[in-house]
């Protein structure tokens, strides 16, 4: 009894001496994620209210975070921060830009540490990221193609699915989507009421 209370009492010292820098720790690589999606721009506090009614809002996942994005003193577009809730291994963290207009200005993955190693992991690979980047599907959705499918003339919504990880692929497209159903009822409107996905 005495050696479980002197480990435990070590484990709880230990967490507290780490838990602040692993907190600063990700909140650098959150905020260096948010300079890669919209370069040069200047970012407002997080806008808590609308995050908070809607993080639980969208079946295939989590907003956290949302940031107005401005340039040259006019508003640009917002980052958002969130996690795709479907991946094959658990959460698949993820930052998108967005501009005004609804075109994804920059895709990045925060964390995909319990995807498969050299399947679905290879999310995070620049081959996969960066077809969002540019892309706007407006009021509709992104949609995952798999190497077998017969893909359209017109890819300006469509990504290709990563090679035999279609479930990474799908949690990703899907998270994306919500993020773009998010920004277009709240951020481009003022809207302050977030529907909930059917």
């Amino acid at each position: 009894m005495i050696i479980t209370l002197i480990v435990g009492f070590l484990l709880g010292a230990v967490n507290m001496v780490t838990k602040e820098p692993i907190a600063a720790a990700e909140q650098k690589a959150t905020n260096e994620a948010y300079a890669v999606v919209m370069e040069n721009a200047e970012f407002s506090d997080s806008l808590t209210d609308i995050v908070s009614e809607a993080e639980t809002k969208y079946t295939n996942a989590v907003i956290l975070d949302c940031r107005e994005a401005s340039k040259d003193g006019a508003v640009f577009g917002w980052v958002v921060k969130l996690n795709a809730t479907k991946g094959y291994g658990g959460n698949v963290g993820l930052v998108i830009g967005f501009d005004t207009e609804g075109t994804i200005t920059g895709f990045t993955v925060l964390s995909a540490d319990k995807e498969t190693p050299g399947l679905g992991a290879n999310c995070t690979q620049e081959s996969f990221t960066s077809q969002f980047t540019g892309k706007n599907a407006g009021d509709g959705n992104y949609t995952l193609y798999k190497a077998s499918d017969t893909k359209p003339e017109d890819m300006s919504a469509g990504i290709d699915a990563i090679t035999s990880a279609t479930i990474t692929s799908s949690a990703v497209t899907d998270a994306v989507n919500a993020a773009n159903k998010f920004v277009r009822e709240y951020c481009m409107t003022g809207n302050s009421e977030v529907s909930v996905d059917e």
